[in-house]
């Protein structure tokens, strides 16, 4: 999903619109359960299971178990409770139909829906612009600027969302959805503030782990080492190192890929005429395959003509992996290490990686 289509697609738009009547009698009936009493909202656990096997489906009863499980979170909140192995104080309750109501919640995310609809439809504005010019081949550099302006300030709308709600359920779920928009350092610090809240929440526990890891491979680190099996003359008896390469007074780009990878396929033409420029000026390029199949690999490379290093780690992520030790969530990832062995960039995408070459070499 491009990040356009994740920022102002409409399908959400449409789905919110839809579920609005559920919405409605979720709430009503969220208010009617709250005077029953413990025994009684928990004797609707099999009664809920007694009308499915009469025959109801789970959309029938959908609402009303619904308000059942937001009025025992609330019942919940404070007390402590154990979740997978975890001791953890709970403080969750359901809120994605909460879409009416008055609560800080509620507010919070009706205040960014609304922002996030402005946006949206000068996006739509903006793309039907390029549209008219693309097909009178007229200039539409500017359009795209506008566009990433908007993208920009939605960025700053989700890093406002989440200081300002680090204390409730929408700030929570804004950084679990969208934490892939920052840096490995701003997102430490959203996690920070959300820990007096949900510091034993098992996903930022997994979040904080992933981080720890991207902060120690992002930019002004020292490469990580690794040994891999090495593609050399139609086979991979032997191994090499990634400090073979880096850290040698040479500009190194190590590049995780694989050849079921259409975008990591597209982008080696681009790779091929920066090697051929910069290649005798001390760039090389260190490619990692997450291959599974060697023959696949092989093959690939072959038809590729790919002339630089080429080395596998088809242990298919287990923590010892170079993809492990690097935080690659996904394919193509790149990290361009400095003549020093130092990380300057990751995941530039093939102008931004023709821009930094040439700062480099010129």
């Amino acid at each position: 999903m491009s990040l356009l289509t994740k920022i102002f697609g409409d399908y959400s738009q449409k789905e919110l619109k839809r579920i609005e009547p559920l919405v409605k009698k979720v709430l009503a009936l969220e208010e009617e359960y709250a005077a029953l009493s413990d025994e009684e909202l928990k004797a609707k656990t099999p009664y809920f299971k007694e009308r499915l096997a009469n025959g109801e489906t789970t959309d029938d009863i959908l609402c009303e178990a619904f308000a059942v499980a937001k009025n025992a979170c609330r019942r919940l909140c404070g007390t402590t409770v154990t979740v997978t192995g975890h001791e953890m104080v709970w403080n969750m309750v359901p809120f994605d139909v909460q879409l009416i109501g008055g609560t800080k919640v509620n507010d919070s995310f009706q205040r960014f829906y609304e922002k996030v609809q402005v946006l949206n439809t000068k996006a739509n504005e903006i793309q039907d612009k390029i549209k008219i010019n693309q097909a009178v081949n007229q200039e539409v550099t500017s359009y795209y600027d506008q566009m990433q302006d908007l993208q920009d300030k939605y960025v700053e709308y989700v890093k406002s969302s989440i200081i300002d709600n680090s204390d409730n359920a929408f700030g929570f779920h804004q950084l679990m959805d969208s934490y892939d928009l920052f840096e490995p350092s701003e997102i430490m610090g959203f996690i920070e503030a959300l820990s007096p809240t949900f510091g034993h929440n098992a996903d930022l526990l997994t979040l904080a782990e992933l981080i720890n890891v991207q902060m120690a491979t992002s930019e002004g680190r020292q490469f990580i080492d690794f040994e891999l099996p090495l593609l050399k003359n139609g086979n991979a008896d032997l191994t090499a190192k990634l400090s073979d390469y880096a850290g040698k007074k040479k500009v190194v780009l190590l590049d995780f890929w694989a050849s079921w990878c259409e975008p990591c396929r597209r982008s080696i033409p681009g790779l091929k005429e920066l090697y051929a420029k910069y290649a005798p000026m001390g760039f090389e390029i260190v490619s990692v395959s997450v291959d599974t199949n060697h023959t696949s690999w092989m093959e690939a490379v072959e038809e590729e003509g790919m002339t630089w290093p080429q080395l596998i780690d088809s242990s298919n992520g287990d923590a010892n992996s170079p993809a492990t030790k690097y935080a690659v969530m996904a394919i193509p990832s790149t990290f361009l290490i400095d003549s020093d062995g130092t990380i300057i960039a990751r995941n530039l995408v093939e102008d931004e990686l023709a821009e930094a070459l040439e700062d480099i070499f010129k």
